[in-house]
């Protein structure tokens, strides 16, 4: 039973930056999501709402890098 509460969102986020010369950048980072979503309480594919956001749904780890070419 899908309850009628709206739904409730959290994210977090780690950004780390190395920039040793103007015109250069190396990011590295990491993000997560949580809802508030119990996908243990039913065997259905509706899902049970939870009060806090506790569940993670979603985890990226990401890089970047960026050069500045001059001619």
């Amino acid at each position: 039973m899908v309850d009628s509460s709206y739904s409730k969102q959290a994210d977090a986020t780690l950004l780390f930056t190395y920039l040793p010369h103007p015109g250069t950048a190396f990011y590295m980072g990491y993000a997560d999501t949580f809802q508030n979503v119990d996908y243990e309480a039913t065997a259905t594919p509706e899902y049970a709402s939870t009060s806090v956001p506790s569940t993670s749904t979603d985890r990226q780890i990401f890089v970047k890098f960026s050069y500045l070419l001059r001619f």
